[in-house]
This record gives structure tokens, C-alpha cells and sequence, in this order.
């Protein structure tokens, strides 16, 4: 989902051959190299996903990358909060029952923010988002 340059697409294609591996962005990716098991589909997901059958899918992956505008956006100023609900929706819809898997990943900077300043300093996710720089 917002697969962006397709990089991770075409690595996963290559990890697991047996594997088809799908990119979806807004932007027409057109790799020099594309394996034969995976396919780059320019789209609109936060239009949902027509292409993909109810419960056919194993894996969903997204990233998010932080930005200036995170506070509004996801999946790096794709998803807007209002459309994050039918976004999680289609996930599930297309995700294989009982044992699909979604798999979605904030990277950013090195920052724990609570919105109630409920979160302790020492707490454990504070350790793990703290970078030495």
C-alpha cells in the first residue's frame, strides 16, 4: 500500500519467488526491473480496492513515514483521517480470514509523544523510539 519507488515490492518478489507480490500507489511506478511475480497497480486506495477479491490476500504491508503534515495524514500524506477507517476496512476485507496478516509500520523520528502526557519518560516504548545520534 503507497509503495512509493516499489523498492520493497521488487525485494519481496525476489525473498519469496513462490510469492506475487502487488504495489499499489497513486504515482505510476515504473521500475526498470520488475520480477515476474509482482505487479505495480496504480490506485486510488483510499478508494478502496475493487481489484482484490474478499479474503484472497495473506499480507498487507504499509509504512508511514513522519512528516511536517503527519498530524493529518498517513501512509506518508496518502490516507487522511477521515479516510483511515475504509482504508483498515478494505485491509480486512481483502485479508484472508483467521490467518491473514496486516502489517503497518511508523518510521519517523526518534520522539514518544503522549496526547494526555500520560506516557512516563522511562516507559518502554519511550527506549525503543530513542536513537543516539
Amino acid at each position: 500500500m503507497g509503495c512509493g519507488t516499489g523498492e520493497w515490492v521488487i525485494e519481496v518478489a525476489e525473498e519469496f519467488p513462490t510469492a506475487y507480490v502487488y504495489g499499489l500507489d497513486l504515482s505510476p511506478i515504473q521500475p526498470t526491473y520488475v520480477p515476474d511475480n509482482a505487479e505495480f497497480i496504480v490506485t486510488d486506495i483510499s478508494e478502496g480496492m475493487p481489484d482484490f477479491d474478499d479474503g484472497r490476500t495473506d499480507v498487507v504491508h504499509s509504512r508511514f513515514c513522519i512528516s511536517a503534515i503527519a498530524l493529518i495524514r498517513y501512509l506518508h500524506a496518502g490516507i487522511t483521517r477521515d479516510q483511515w477507517p475504509v482504508y483498515l476496512q478494505e485491509i480486512l476485507r481483502i485479508l484472508k480470514p483467521n490467518d491473514g496478516w496486516a502489517q503497518m509500520i511508523e518510521l519517523g523520528i526518534p520522539y514518544v509523544h503522549s496526547e494526555n502526557d500520560s506516557l512516563p519518560p522511562d516507559a518502554p516504548l519511550s527506549k525503543v523510539a530513542h536513537f543516539d545520534t
